[in-house]
C-alpha cells in the first residue's frame, strides 16, 4: 500500500465498516501482503464485522508476519477463555505500550465487558484498573475512555 493515497488506504481509514469490509476483501483477492500493517489497527475496530474480516485478511495477507501479529490476535481471546496470565504480560507490557497498542487494549477491554464476560473479570478488576490507570496516564487522549472502562468493570 502506498501511504494512505489510493483508495483501498481510504477505505480502511474512512472509519465506515461497509468501506472498511469492502477494503479487506479487494486486499485478500489482491493477495496485498505489504497491507498487514495497514489492516492490523482494524483488529479492534468497534464494529464486530470489521473485526472479524481484519482477522480474516491477516490470516490470508500475514502468514509471513505471525510472529508479529499472533500476540495482537490471540491475547485478549486467550483471557476471555480463562488464560489469566495474558493480563499478567498486558500489566508487564502496559508502561511501554506505544499509543496504538494501548488504542487496541482499551477496545479489547471493552469487548471484554460484553458477554459472555470472562468469569475471571471480577477478580481481576483490580489489576485491570491499575494498566487502565497507566494508560491513562501515558495517553491523555484515552483517560475518558479508560474512565468508562474502570467504572463499567465488575467488583469480586
Amino acid at each position: 500500500m502506498d501511504g494512505g493515497s489510493s483508495p483501498l488506504d481510504s477505505a480502511l481509514m474512512s472509519g465506515d465498516p461497509d468501506r472498511q469490509v469492502g477494503a479487506l476483501i479487494e486486499l485478500i483477492k489482491l493477495g496485498d501482503g505489504a497491507a498487514v500493517a495497514d489492516i492490523l489497527p482494524l483488529v479492534g475496530s468497534r464494529d464486530v464485522a470489521v473485526r472479524s474480516e481484519a482477522v480474516r485478511a491477516i490470516g490470508y495477507l500475514g502468514v509471513a508476519l505471525v510472529p508479529v501479529v499472533g500476540p495482537v490476535l490471540v491475547r485478549i481471546a486467550a483471557y476471555r477463555s480463562g488464560d489469566r496470565s495474558q493480563l499478567e504480560g498486558i500489566t508487564r507490557d502496559a508502561a511501554r505500550m506505544e499509543e496504538d497498542e494501548s488504542a487496541r487494549f482499551l477496545n479489547d477491554l471493552e469487548d471484554l465487558l460484553r458477554p459472555p464476560v470472562p468469569p475471571t473479570l471480577p477478580e481481576d478488576s483490580t489489576l485491570i484498573t491499575t494498566i487502565l490507570d497507566l494508560v491513562a496516564m501515558r495517553w491523555p487522549l484515552y483517560s475518558r475512555q479508560a474512565r468508562h472502562i474502570r467504572d463499567q468493570l465488575p467488583t469480586a
